[in-house]
Parts: structure tokens; sequence; C-alpha cells
């Protein structure tokens, strides 16, 4: 009577069909929201994420958990945000099997990768990508390398 209407909707298919669709809107957004959260730190940009929340490192990248597995100082997350080191000939290891030594080692097992550049700090006495070279005594006394 005073020229305001209200509109009371008594179809309860209207209510439900709008109770449903807030409900899939509701699982939408929880389904994305999961699906960006996985990985750790998104995997710092240098893997993909797969499975599990379980990243994937790109060549030359490798895991906190991979550095730690392998005898290197690492923790708890697998965000690919290590570099790798080359790897040399090993100047010493144990034969794995008769007629067979010197595998392939991270800084040929003379030096101390630097995760931050991928590049070995080679112990006194060695030196060269990877550390594959022994350092010349004197300095070759200037006649060498």
């Amino acid at each position: 009577s005073n020229g305001t209407q209200k509109i009371h909707s008594a179809d309860p298919h209207t209510r439900k069909g709008s109770s449903q669709k807030m409900m899939r809107l509701t699982l939408l957004a929880f389904i994305l929201g999961a699906a960006n959260a996985a990985c750790p730190n998104g995997c710092s940009g240098h893997g993909s994420c797969g499975n599990d929340d379980i990243c994937t490192c790109y060549q030359d990248w490798l895991s906190a958990d991979t550095v730690k597995a392998s005898g290197g100082s690492g923790g708890g997350g697998g965000d690919c945000s290590h570099m790798k080191c080359p790897y040399e000939i090993a100047w010493v290891d144990t034969p794995s099997s008769e007629n067979k030594a010197h595998a392939l080692s991270e800084c040929a097992g003379r030096g101390v990768c630097d995760r931050s550049t991928g590049e070995c700090a080679c112990f006194e006495g060695f030196t060269g990508k990877g550390c594959r070279r022994t350092t010349c005594p004197n300095d070759c006394s200037g006649h060498g390398t």
C-alpha cells in the first residue's frame, strides 16, 4: 500500500537451486585452494608440483630432502631451492664390483658443493670444474698448467 512490494519466494525449488549453487561454488573454491597450496614454496620456481604435493625438481636443482639424504645438510622440505654441483670421476672410492671403481661423485669427492651457486669449493691441492684436476705444486714454477 505504500508502493513498496516485498517479493517472497514460496517456491521450494528456487531455494533448493540456490542452495545447490552455493554448495557447488564452495566445493570449487576448496578444490582450487587445495591445488594452489600444495607444494612447499611453489617448488622455488625450479620444479613442478606433482601428486601428493611433491616437487619434481628440474635438471641441476635439488630439494633439501635430496641433499640431506645424500649426506649434505638440508632440512625438511622438498622445494627445489638447492643447486647441484658438477659430478666428476671420484679420486677415491670403494669399487662397486670387480673391475669397477672410481664412480662419479659430486665435486669428485674433493670439494664441498656451494648449493647457492652450484659450484665446488675444492679442497687444497684440487682445482677445476668439479675439482677434477690437481693443482701444480709451486704453481708449476711458471712453466706449465
